[in-house]
């Protein structure tokens, strides 16, 4: 049985063989016969269309005319209603084979005094039913939700359907002709009218889930492949609860994993084979493995991201839906209403209804969307979600949790227009009443501390007569005591001076205890300045400790490591009293200002220094700067625009809006300012404040609105999912469909395309987690995803080489212009609303509800981080000369880079991916060096640097896991999945199979002087070999397998790299010489410095370990997210590479790394910090001084 016997995704064949037959089958094919119109309205990737296929395909043979219109195929972007009718009627013409039949623009042309719903009608009255006098007709109409979105009434329509219906009492004639509907809406969705009689015609067919007696025939995929192929089946369907998309992908991915039980090279292997009675067992680790971890990657062809998506794409909804799902994971489930709550969840396939009740659909949705992510989301549109959270969870008893003052008055703001649960309705409204009762008892408080100070006044002379009498006493007393004092000082002070010194080292070892602790849990929650502060605190406390325990410096040099080269945040600027809602830099950098919802504006210097404070009167939402860097433009909630000079003087202010203004944007040339409006315009004033032009033509609020770079055209984004075009004096150019959500930013720059050519293009921030890159006419050039939350804002690099992307994820994103990523900045404790690129210096800034702007810049000192591929990255090795570093990868691509990160060629092994690299030294007979690459698909490929393939060798019977040439340059070796080492010719004539580890061989090395090989193995062994084939040396080297081995320069050493977290020492004779023990969740690489002095590591954890050659630790390098599965030394030792899961090439400067001063480097970064931060400490402020 193939493996394709499975389809995951798409319409099935009218004969595939793992269609499964449903009630719905018959009973839509039986209603259609008796001439019902039906309909179909469910949520996706149900199997609708599939059934509309076998349907039509059965009916046509029993010689019905059939067609199926696709309403998405029609369109719904940027269409008219003649265009859309005339599109439904030339489809018609066209399926029915009406060609040389009926001219259809002449006929088009004759009925054009008739709205476009007659025409459609005439055509079907008086073509089709004339046309095929004898033949019953069925109309299948797929994708009906699509209308919904249309820029016209789609209500004539299906009135227009269900005149057809009613005809049938009048004509006996309409009795052949019928309709199917499918789609993922409701009947009440059909017809947007109320005053219209809705669409109440038609019979509904229901199409549920799978059930094992149904589907009893996908076990025949597992026959021959495991003792009990219906066990497998039934345990998948425990998982899926019979949802037909999931359970195709299933039984596909069982079904992968029993043809290949040991493919690990995509995430860790499966058991080789379900143990008879534990397939629920193995199933269960499969659909853990392969679809819940890492669910966002794994979801292709997408499903889970697409319930995602309709749960969160209306904003104003979002909440009230998630809240009821949330009583679903908590009750397991709820009584039917019929809500619109309940619909859609319905609609988004979340939910099903069972026995009269409404429950969530299965397993698979219940673990991926899960409390904690349903908290995470609601975290997220809620404002106020902590306080909330804390309120209910005291049973609304905790008064203190309540909103107050602004914090109030911006959660109604927020409030406005949305469907909000019944738990924040009430929060809001104990808020109110809480906020009321305190302005009334601070009213009553001021009142008696005014009769309170008038009494304080009265006894104040009293008390001070009193005290004089007091003290004059006091002194007599103590002059006596003094003296007696004095006499048991003397006897106690020899005894107390000893103790005081060695107190006082005790004191100060726990202070520098305590600041390696503070300093490790700071990093371990992400706030790695302040880490950084304590880590450089903690070094200066150490150097003032004569003769520190080795065990306390060594932690405090490894915290001081951790900190310095993970740091990317380098100044914090701190003084707004709410959120900071905006940040903008002027282009010249010597600008910075921010808006908040304390209703001020604030300007600083670019080192954090605070120039001047501007009141505004209500929250600012908006700014930008003048291209020329000399006027700042400003806006606020109340429709208000003031302009001000460089420096924060004013210049003046006008009304722009009777409602809130979202963002401003300044014309290349200064001379007019646009603002978007939460009503739905977009105005354009001169710099004076006179009305030029108000741009009408959003259905909701516009969040952002920009010029484009030489002026001439506008763009701007709304809540409504769109983007428009408009030219300079306000004319409407295009509309773009962009967005599954609000869009909440909008950006027109020069963004440079491959080739270094700079192109226009607009850049769009979305509340479906997604950046979009457009062409200004409309076309898509690519989406960008990553973020894990809506994306606020973003900017770009005035070289048009990077975007900044801000998102509620509270993440900074830094991409590509193509939108590969490039780095991710943690930091802020909540949701991030601006950002903006400082100049040209390459720093960013950002703005968070945290009531931070923060500035970043990404560590380019030890490192420069290439996301190289487009899947994991399993090997990396470096030319012989050192100039050149090859990557290979998941993506199927072999890649040659320069030592300084520039990409020289890409190189492609058709479907296979790279498992391992190596370059062939000295030069071939042509001249010509050589690169090659070991292959999943069993061949070794070798290459000329130019892209030329020399030659494809082949022999392994499993993926080929390293390829290794001799130092000589004359010989290959190759480890492989098959158990096995094959030794070959340069040319590719293989000389020796080498037998004898017990699974898959990982790596294999020549020694240095290519008489001997090394092997390691998953069996835990390294063994050593001779050239010649015999077997030298077994080392049980491990308890885990063996990823890699290395042998020394000088050969008299291997290094052995595993999974027991470990890296073993040996002799070549296989003596242990130290055992190294790693970062606490397994060692995947190593390597040793061309001279020997040095070692490096990768692992499990995502850290490069760099050592001395008799294991002692030098540093801790972390960059990359994820497993690092190679590393390897530059021949001249000065770059260390290495790759991994997180598809990036990291290029490390090992010069930097062991000649770095960490004191004076960190404070070198931290400098403005510890000089403008108005939070710091005085004695945090003198820390580098």
């Amino acid at each position: 049985m193939s493996l394709y016997f499975y389809q995951v995704g798409g319409s099935l064949e009218p004969n595939s063989p793992n269609y499964v037959v449903r009630p719905a089958d018959y009973q839509l094919y039986q209603a259609l016969k008796q001439g019902d119109f039906c309909y179909l309205l469910n949520c996706r990737q149900m199997g609708k269309s599939s059934l509309l296929v076998r349907t039509s395909h059965r009916l046509q043979a029993e010689g019905y005319r059939c067609t199926s219109l696709d309403m998405s195929a029609i369109g719904s972007q940027l269409i008219t209603a003649e265009q859309w009718y005339k599109g439904i009627v030339a489809d018609l013409w066209r399926s029915f084979e009406l060609f040389g039949k009926v001219n259809l623009k002449q006929w088009w042309q004759d009925k054009k005094d008739l709205s476009v719903s007659q025409q459609c009608k005439e055509f079907i009255e008086d073509i089709l039913l004339k046309f095929f006098p004898d033949r019953n007709i069925v109309i299948f109409i797929d994708e009906i939700d699509s209308l919904l979105s249309l820029d016209f009434c789609v209500d004539d329509f299906f009135a227009l359907i269900r005149f057809f219906f009613n005809q049938r009492a009048v004509n006996p004639e309409y009795k052949r002709l019928s309709f199917a509907l499918f789609g993922v809406a409701t009947p009440s969705d059909l017809i947007a009218d109320r005053q219209r009689t809705p669409f109440n015609i038609g019979r509904a067919i229901a199409l549920d889930g799978f059930t094992l007696e149904q589907a009893q025939h996908l076990a025949l995929g597992f026959e021959g492949k495991t003792r009990d192929p219906e066990a497998i089946l039934k345990a998948i369907l425990g998982w899926t609860g019979g949802q037909p998309f999931l359970t195709q992908k299933l039984c596909y991915l069982a079904r992968v994993a029993l043809e290949y039980p040991a493919d690990g090279e995509d995430s860790p292997a499966l058991p080789l084979l379900p143990i008879a009675g534990k397939e629920r067992e193995w199933i269960e680790f499969l659909v853990r493995d392969r679809l819940i971890y890492n669910w966002e990657e794994q979801d292709e062809p997408e499903h889970l991201k697409t319930i995602r998506n309709r749960l969160l794409v209306n904003f104003q909804s979002a909440a009230r839906h998630l809240s009821l799902y949330q009583k679903l994971l908590e009750n397991g489930d709820c009584e039917l209403d019929d809500s619109r709550e309940q619909i859609e969840l319905l609609l988004s396939g979340i939910a099903v209804k069972q026995n009269g009740r409404l429950t969530v659909k299965n397993r698979i949705y219940r673990e991926v969307f899960d409390r904690a992510w349903v908290k995470a989301q609601l975290d997220r549109l809620r404002p106020y979600a902590s306080a909330l959270d804390a309120w209910l969870a005291t049973d609304r008893e905790d008064r203190s949790r309540l909103l107050r003052g602004r914090a109030l008055a911006d959660a109604r703001l927020w409030a406005q227009g949305k469907r909000l649960s019944d738990a924040d309705y009430q929060f809001l409204a104990a808020s109110e009443q809480f906020d009321r009762e305190i302005v009334q008892q601070a009213l009553e408080a001021q009142r008696v501390r005014e009769v309170e100070g008038r009494l304080k006044e009265q006894h104040k002379r009293l008390a001070l007569e009193r005290e004089n009498a007091r003290r004059q006493r006091t002194f007599i007393l103590v002059l006596s005591g003094v003296l007696a004092v004095a006499v048991a000082l003397g006897v106690c002070a020899l005894w107390q001076y000893r103790e005081a010194i060695s107190s006082e080292r005790r004191s100060r070892v726990s202070a520098v205890q305590a600041l390696v602790s503070s300093s490790q849990a700071l990093f371990a929650s992400e706030r790695n300045l302040d880490a950084l502060v304590e880590a450089i605190a903690a070094h200066q406390a150490l150097d003032r400790l004569p003769s520190a325990p080795k065990p306390l410096q060594t932690e405090v040099q490894g915290v001081l490591q951790q900190a310095l080269y993970s740091a990317t945040e380098v100044n914090r600027f701190s003084g707004h009293l709410g959120w900071v809602l905006a940040v903008e830099s002027s282009p010249d950098g010597r600008r910075v200002a921010t808006g908040s919802n304390d209703r001020t504006v604030r300007l600083w210097k670019p080192d954090g220094t605070l120039l001047s404070t501007l009141p505004h009167g209500h929250t600012v939402h908006a700014l930008a700067f003048s291209a020329d860097s000399q006027s700042l433009v400003t806006s606020n909630l109340n429709g208000m625009v003031y302009t001000w000079d460089r420096d924060g003087r004013a210049i003046g202010n006008f009304r722009a809006h009777d409602s809130a203004i979202w963002d401003v944007a300044v014309s290349p040339d200064g001379k007019r300012i646009a603002t978007a409006s939460e009503d739905g315009t977009i105005a354009l004033w001169s710099f004076q404040g006179q009305l030029l032009a108000t741009l009408t033509g959003h259905q909701g609020a516009v969040w952002g609105v920009a010029f484009s770079p030489d002026g001439k055209l506008i763009a701007s984004g709304s809540e409504d999912r769109t983007l428009r075009i408009w030219t300079a004096d306000g004319k409407a150019a295009t509309k773009i469909d962009a967005h599954e959500a609000a869009v909440w930013d909008v950006e027109f720059a020069l963004l440079e395309v491959d080739g270094g050519e700079q192109k226009q293009t607009v850049i769009s921030a979305s509340a479906d987690r997604t950046i979009g890159l457009w062409n200004p006419d409309g076309m898509a050039i690519s989406t960008i995803e990553g973020h894990e939350s809506e994306v606020f804002e973003i900017a770009v690099s005035a070289d048009g080489k990077q975007i900044a992307s801000a998102s509620a994820d509270k993440t900074v994103r830094l991409w590509t212009s193509q939108g590969m990523p490039l780095k991710v900045f943690k930091g802020h404790q909540s949701s991030i609303r601006g950002v903006t690129l400082l100049g040209s210096r390459g720093t960013i800034i950002s703005a968070s509800d945290d009531s931070t702007v923060r500035l970043w810049k990404p560590n380019r000192h030890f490192s420069q981080k290439i996301v190289a591929h487009r899947g994991t990255i399993w090997d990396i090795d470096y030319s012989p000369d050192g100039e050149l570093v090859g990557t290979g990868s998941n993506d199927r691509t072999l890649k040659l880079w320069t030592r300084d990160g520039s990409l020289v060629r890409s190189l492609t092994t058709s479907e296979a991916a790279v498992l391992g690299i190596g370059f062939l030294p000295g030069k071939s007979a042509s001249g010509v060096t050589w690169v090659a690459s070991a292959n999943s698909d069993r061949t070794i490929k070798v290459w000329q640097l130019d892209g030329t393939l020399v030659q494809t060798l082949a022999g392994h019977d499993g993926g080929v896991l390293d390829i290794t040439p001799s130092p000589k340059g004359d010989r290959w070796v190759s480890a492989s999945d098959d158990k096995t080492i094959k030794l070959w010719t340069r040319d590719g004539q293989l000389l020796k199979t080498l037998v004898g580890h017990q699974t898959r061989v990982y790596d294999v090395d020549f020694t240095p002087d290519a008489r001997r090989l090394v092997s390691a193995s998953e069996d835990g062994t390294i063994r050593v070999w001779s050239t010649d084939g015999e077997l030298l040396k077994t080392i049980d080297a491990h308890q885990s397998g063996i990823w890699q081995v290395a042998v020394s320069p000088d050969g008299q050493r291997i290094a052995s790299a595993s999974l027991d977290d470990t890296i073993a020492l040996w002799t070549i004779e296989g003596e242990l010489v130290k055992t190294l023990e790693g970062s606490g969740m397994g060692i995947t690489s190593i390597d040793w410095s061309a001279d020997g002095r040095m070692l490096v590591s990768g692992g499990a954890s995502g850290v490069v370990q760099l050592r001395d050659a008799e294991g002692n630790e030098i540093a801790v390098l972390k960059g990359h997210q994820g497993n690092v599965w190679g590393v390897a030394f530059s021949p001249d030792g000065k770059q260390i590479a290495s790759v991994g899961d997180d598809r990036a090439l990291i290029l490390w400067d090992v010069e930097r790394i062991v000649n770095l001063d960490p004191v004076a480097y960190g404070c070198d970064l931290i400098r403005d910090y510890l000089h403008t931060n108005s939070q710091l400490k005085e004695e945090q402020r003198q820390l580098c001084d």
